[in-house]
């Protein structure tokens, strides 16, 4: 694990990192907030690799695990902290994570994508729908099948009454 200071809007400590390429869920940075961003329940690392890629993952008990993809090559990733709630943000000025090389071969690197903040949430929102239709089918699906039992009886009823008209008519 990595230690990194933020206080106000500046992260300290990363100009002693050099993170190996090619790690896959292992390497973790931890943070040190100051008073200005206790107010702040929710937190994430905003990861931005030489491609331009960007990798917003939410910070845990003051930690993150840096997603494998900022670390496929010898290149380097800056890093920027949020803080956030309903009505209010803080972000931190970027910072750069120097990478070098693992030497790992290509053939050896197997890492499903790393879940991002917007993938849980989106998965999350996915889940509630999956459960709320599925509730409200299960629900629909109770009503017909009492509504047929109950047609099911009203129709035994009408051929009993149509034997018993038969039967009447008969005698």
């Amino acid at each position: 694990s990595y230690d990194l200071r933020v206080e106000k809007q500046q992260i300290f400590g990363a100009e002693k990192i050099a993170i190996a390429a090619d790690s896959n869920k292992t390497v973790e940075l931890r943070f040190y907030f100051d008073v200005n961003w206790r107010i702040f329940d929710a937190k994430a690392a905003i990861f931005r690799t030489a491609e331009n890629k960007y990798y917003i993952i939410e910070i845990r008990s003051s930690s993150v695990t840096v997603p494998w993809e900022v670390l496929t090559v010898d290149r380097d990733f800056e890093l920027s902290v949020i803080g956030y709630d309903e009505s209010m943000a803080l972000t931190a000025g970027k910072v750069t994570v120097k990478v070098v090389s693992s030497l790992l071969p290509e053939d050896c690197k197997t890492f499903s994508p790393t879940e991002t903040l917007f993938d849980r949430i989106r998965q999350d929102s996915v889940d509630e729908a999956y459960k709320k239709y599925r509730d409200e089918i299960e629900s629909l699906k109770r009503s017909y099948d009492e509504k047929i039992l109950s047609l099911g009886l009203q129709i035994n009823e009408a051929n009993e009454n149509t034997k018993n008209v038969e039967r009447a008519k008969n005698e």
